[in-house]
């Protein structure tokens, strides 16, 4: 997705802190494998740019590349 947002112009960031239960300080009072949703969004979690100069036609634009590209993944559980 990332990429497809890229193409059309719209920026995106890594999340900069991450699962800080990977962190040493941190693995003594938890065990990480115990939070695959934070190891998830370690591994895919990412921003949105957002800025002064984000017009209703950008945010349509970006409206638009995220409906066809979520309405083509299946959701499994």
């Amino acid at each position: 997705f990332q990429k497809i947002i890229g193409e059309a112009g719209i920026e995106s960031r890594p999340i900069i802190g991450g699962n800080l239960m990977r962190q040493p300080f941190l693995r003594k009072h938890y065990r990480p494998a115990e939070f695959p949703n934070a190891d998830l969004l370690h591994d895919n979690g990412f921003y949105i740019g957002n800025n002064q100069f984000v017009t209703d036609e950008r945010m349509d634009v970006l409206d638009d590349l995220m409906r066809k590209f979520f309405a083509r993944q299946t959701i499994t559980k």
